[in-house]
């Protein structure tokens, strides 16, 4: 049923907000109250609207340093990359083009180091980036933050329990949930179109 094969894929991630953390998990930074949540990070079928690999973390770092990871584990699955401009580094971008995946991510304005030994090899790289962006295709992206708002509404926003790994084990456990919702909707749809 699931054709993994040539998939074109939108990377994005959501914050689920913990209700009952346990003390240890209550921190500051800097005298200040951090929000404590636990992070998704996820690549999503455009085509299926399903999830594929994911990453949870409880930690306060940035979601964009998952994207090789998430790549890797389906590198002979892909055929498009999109993302948003979070994600845009050409480590990123090379790690796609060297597996022959396209990526469509916009460019960030970046301050380019006069004293760079491979500047114009750089803005060589950057322009080849921008020529190959397909803002069209691109746009397709908002389907993965569709999945983000139908698993917070039938599944809830927010975790209860109260360790990092449980809460991990949590969020990961609303993405499979999803995807047996989803899939049982496929095969419904399936179904009705066989019989007419």
């Amino acid at each position: 049923m699931l054709n993994l094969k040539d998939v074109t894929a939108a990377i994005d991630g959501t914050g689920f907000s913990n209700t009952n953390p346990s003390h240890y998990y209550q921190k500051q930074i800097d005298g200040k109250e951090v929000k404590n949540y636990t992070k998704i990070v996820f690549l999503s079928d455009i085509k299926t609207k399903l999830i594929l690999p994911t990453e949870t973390f409880s930690d306060h770092i940035h979601e964009t340093t998952v994207f090789k990871s998430l790549v890797k584990q389906l590198i002979n699955c892909l055929k498009t990359i999109l993302a948003d401009k979070g994600y845009d580094s050409m480590s990123n971008r090379k790690l796609c083009w060297k597996n022959k995946i396209t990526v469509h991510i916009p460019l960030r304005q970046h301050k380019i180091r006069m004293d760079r030994l491979d500047n114009q090899h750089f803005k060589k790289q950057r322009r080849k980036a921008n020529q190959l962006f397909d803002k069209k295709l691109y746009n397709k992206r908002a389907l993965a933050e569709s999945v983000n708002s139908a698993i917070k509404q039938t599944l809830g926003g927010f975790v209860r329990a109260r360790t990092a790994s449980n809460q991990q084990k949590t969020v990961t456990i609303k993405a499979i949930t999803y995807n047996i919702e989803h899939l049982n909707k496929i095969i419904k749809i399936n179904i009705q179109l066989e019989i007419q």
